[in-house]
């Protein structure tokens, strides 16, 4: 079991996750692969237990903001199956740990968190990927958490990797050949940074 450093937490994984930063320490999330127990998950609890399903992909019960579960379809493209946990899976155990979370991406200016937001395919990845080559730090690509106690909210960052349109990709000068879809059937191309993505809420 590897661990991983995404939107401040160390997340303990038995799904290798590349896109994701390695690190080391004591994990905040656990993700394991197990039967789902309906009857354990669907207890009413305010939210603090979740059982979801992707169809034909896996399902997973989230546990009180620390604990993944997921149980794949068997022969599942496995980049799917990350891009699932690494998108809704993930989202919901945020809210569980009290996060706003927005689907929008973030980059920083002028130390300050500047979000872009829309529905899917309005072009938030294209526009803070123009903003990243134009030399700005990027915070967050779909997924952005916000903590708001006392104070100013602050923007939980998450990993270094964009998903592209194609088309996007090469007016932003990026060669699609070099590019891998994000998963088998995905039209989106992953854009992995090398750097200008900023670690640290």
């Amino acid at each position: 079991m590897k661990s991983y450093k995404a939107y401040n937490l160390c997340i303990a994984s038995e799904l290798q996750l590349p896109e994701l930063i390695e690190t080391e320490g004591e994990p905040d999330v656990i993700v394991r692969f197990g039967k789902v127990d309906n009857a354990t998950a669907m207890r009413h609890d305010g939210g603090q237990n979740f059982l979801g399903e992707t169809p034909e992909v896996a399902e997973c019960f989230i546990r009180n903001g620390r604990e993944i579960i997921i149980n794949p379809v068997a022969g599942v493209d496995e980049a799917l199956l990350r891009t699932v946990l690494l998108g809704p899976i993930l989202c919901v155990l945020l809210r569980q740990r009290g996060l706003l979370v927005l689907h929008a991406s973030c980059i920083n200016i002028n130390h300050k968190g500047v979000a872009f937001m829309g529905g899917s395919g309005w072009g938030k990845s294209t526009l803070v990927t123009a903003f990243h080559t134009k030399g700005y730090d990027v915070l967050t690509d779909d997924v952005l958490p916000i903590q708001i106690k006392t104070g100013q909210p602050v923007v939980f960052p998450s990993y270094p990797q964009f998903k592209l349109w194609p088309e996007a990709a090469t007016s932003l000068g990026q060669n699609i050949k070099t590019l891998l879809p994000v998963s088998q059937n995905s039209l989106k191309v992953a854009y992995k940074l090398s750097r200008g993505f900023q670690q640290t809420p």
